[in-house]
């Protein structure tokens, strides 16, 4: 067998951020953020099994993920939605 014979099952993901300011005077602003973190909740599919046996080439399960730049583990992939609110002055 060659290389990258037993490949993995490809996965997209769609990470939104949404950003609004609001003035409140000349120097006093309001900012409201929501971000989401796999936005359709998709699975991702771990690598085919490598190892000789009755399993060989199966996919036995999911892949744990990390949100991008959250720090926060998704675990099996599930959505993450963030809300926040600053007060700029």
């Amino acid at each position: 067998m060659g290389v990258g014979v037993a490949r993995s099952p490809g996965f997209w993901e769609w990470d939104q951020a949404i950003t609004r300011q609001f003035p409140i005077r000349e120097s006093v602003r309001v900012e409201f953020r929501a971000e989401a973190f796999n936005l359709t909740n998709s699975v991702r599919l771990a690598p085919p099994n490598a190892t000789l046996s009755g399993t060989y080439g199966q996919i036995t399960s999911d892949q744990p993920t990390t949100g991008a730049g959250t720090g926060v583990s998704a675990g099996t992939g599930g959505r993450i939605v963030q809300f926040a609110l600053k007060f700029m002055f």
